[in-house]
């Protein structure tokens, strides 16, 4: 008999079906040749009646309908783990996380930036979770960066692109996350409200709990230089 799966998103076959069907929709037949079973598996698993709720279907042809899993359910589950350590989202931060989610987000979890080993179990919560970390950790990083460096110069404008545009050029082709660099991803990320970031960073997820303790390290470690940077430029009448 097989193990009952109590939680879709995070075991089992139906975890590596939700992960690879999340980019864009995909038939049956490519999300089994992309995860190694066969297509009849795939084609049962999505069909079943609890994981229904899972995925959203395009009928293009009578025997071709692809799915695309539905960003609502990742998000379902994150808000369910925020509530598990007191932490709830706001209508608003709940809104723009959703349309960020079902739209830009879904670049992200692309091959070229979410490289998955399918042999072994996948928990698709986690990942999508870490990536989604991976992501606004350069806008978080950009908003500390200024508001620390403002306590130390409160006249610091940082000139025409201001403290936190002076970040970015600073943390621009970073080898930390190339991630950051991809545009599209990461400017709806800039509107966030400052509670989405702190919010993920409590997290109980071992991978990016593990995560966020290595950005602050790494904050704390890189900041001073690029405090160095931006009070240089400032002293040649760069600002």
């Amino acid at each position: 008999m097989p193990k009952k799966i109590e939680y879709p998103l995070s075991e089992g076959l139906i975890a590596k079906i939700y992960l690879n069907a999340f980019p864009d929709y995909i038939t049956a037949y490519q999300v089994a040749k992309n995860i190694g079973v066969r297509p009849g598996q795939v084609t049962r698993e999505i069909n079943r009646e609890e994981y229904s709720n899972l995925f959203n279907r395009k009928v293009e042809r009578e025997k071709k309908k692809p799915i695309r899993s539905r960003a609502e359910r990742f998000l379902a589950k994150l808000e369910k783990n925020l509530e598990n350590n007191d932490t709830t989202l706001t209508k608003k931060e709940r809104k723009q996380l959703k349309e960020y989610l079902g739209g830009p987000f879904r670049r992200a979890t692309r091959r070229k930036y979410l490289n998955v080993n399918y042999d072994e179990p996948v928990n698709a919560y986690a990942k999508l979770l870490f990536q989604l970390s991976r992501i606004v950790a350069k806008e978080w990083t950009a908003r500390f960066v200024a508001q620390e460096f403002k306590k130390i110069m409160p006249s610091a404008t940082g000139g025409k692109r201001g403290l936190k545009g002076k970040t970015y050029e600073l943390l621009e082709g970073s080898d930390v996350e190339k991630i950051w660099n991809d545009k599209e991803i990461l400017e709806p990320v800039k509107e966030f409200p400052d509670g989405i970031f702190n919010k993920l960073a409590t997290s109980d997820q071992l991978e990016v709990k593990g995560y966020m303790e290595d950005l602050k390290h790494w904050r704390r470690k890189t900041v001073p230089n690029f405090w160095k940077h931006i009070a240089e430029e400032m002293k040649d009448g760069k600002k």
